[in-house]
């Protein structure tokens, strides 16, 4: 685009004091620490990121991924088929958790694999 000399000088000034508002809104902001995830208004949702990492131990998927290798050996088939094998089954389930995620919300999806974790042990 061709701009007048006023016009030009008119946008350079509109940045220059964007640039300007930015750096300084950004020295006014206070320094984020681990201390600050410990205040009061933060504990319900670090007590249920911690619970919900808690649980997944529980799960027996981080077994089975450890030794995905040694169980195909085990089984016959050929080492890597192990590491294929999960990628093919994770990378379109973890889409699949994704999408209903954004749909359903995450709440009902906890509830119910709360509920089928409770009654599968």
């Amino acid at each position: 685009m061709l701009y007048s000399n006023s016009e030009e000088s008119m946008l350079i000034y509109q940045e220059a004091t964007e640039i300007k508002d930015y750096t300084e809104a950004l020295q006014h902001q206070t320094e984020a620490s681990i201390i600050g995830l410990f205040q009061s208004q933060y504990l319900k949702t670090l007590t249920v990121g911690v619970g919900l990492m808690i649980l997944q131990q529980f799960g027996g998927v981080s077994g089975f991924l450890f030794y995905t290798n040694s169980i195909f050996i085990s089984a016959g088939f050929w080492d890597s088929l192990g590491t294929i094998a999960t990628v093919a089954v994770k990378v379109p389930l973890t889409t699949l958790g994704v999408l209903l995620m954004d749909k359903c919300g995450r709440r009902p999806l906890l509830l119910e694999a709360s509920s089928q974790l409770y009654h599968s042990s």
